[in-house]
Order: structure tokens, then C-alpha cells, then sequence
């Protein structure tokens, strides 16, 4: 069942594991690509080495002090190595995805020698 009331909405789905994961990918799932706005997100992940976390955040203090409002900076540190994931959300995909790229370049301005890999993953409507 699919029930909207005020703004809330509520999927009721039998029990049955089979039987619901057909109808959640079936119908479920498009529905509401169908019926409901979603941002557009984008992540871009950089990956360093040699580093620890208060370290970098040092190097990069500047950059992260001047993010846009829409764009939120995360530290994945493990060992040995720290990524930097950045993610912007919002509904505008080339003011989302240039705002992205621009401070990624400037993160590596500051800690080229530290980096060496990148990851990167745009999500539409997901």
C-alpha cells in the first residue's frame, strides 16, 4: 500500500522476503523517482600517504575554512593513509559537480606531494 498523508508517506509491503524485494525494485523504487525531487550529490575522494590527520588538516586549514556552504570535507584517515572525501549536494549538476573540481584542485595545490590516488563517484537522483 502506498499511503500519503499530510507530508508523510507510508509503504506498507507483505512479509514475504521474495515477495517484497520484487516490489520494492518493481515498483517501490520508481514510484518514487517518479513522484519525488532529489538532489543531485557528488563525492570526490582524495586519497593520501605519509601523513596523519591532524597534519593534513593543518596543511589544508585554509581551504577547508573557505568550503562553500554546500560542500562538506570528511577525513578518512587508516593506516597509513587519510582520505579526503569531499561531497556536495544540491540541485544545479555543473554549479555542484565545478565547485567540487575547483576545490579539489585546491587541496592539491597545497598537498601534491602527499597525494596518490583519487576516487570519484556522481550521483543522479539516487
Amino acid at each position: 500500500m502506498w499511503i500519503k498523508m499530510k507530508a508523510r508517506l507510508f509503504i506498507s509491503l507483505p512479509g514475504v522476503p521474495f515477495e517484497m524485494k520484487n516490489l520494492i525494485t518493481s515498483k517501490v523504487v520508481p514510484r518514487v523517482i517518479q513522484e519525488f525531487k532529489r538532489p543531485y550529490i557528488v563525492h570526490r575522494t582524495i586519497i593520501t600517504y605519509g601523513i596523519g590527520e591532524s597534519s593534513l588538516a593543518d596543511r589544508i586549514a585554509s581551504v577547508e575554512d573557505n568550503l562553500p556552504s554546500f560542500v562538506k570535507l570528511a577525513y578518512l584517515p587508516s593506516l597509513g593513509s587519510v582520505r579526503l572525501r569531499l561531497t556536495a549536494k544540491g540541485g544545479d549538476s555543473e554549479l555542484i559537480n565545478s565547485a567540487v573540481n575547483a576545490e579539489v584542485v585546491k587541496i592539491k595545490i597545497l598537498i601534491g606531494d602527499l597525494v596518490y590516488g583519487e576516487e570519484g563517484d556522481d550521483l543522479w537522483n539516487r
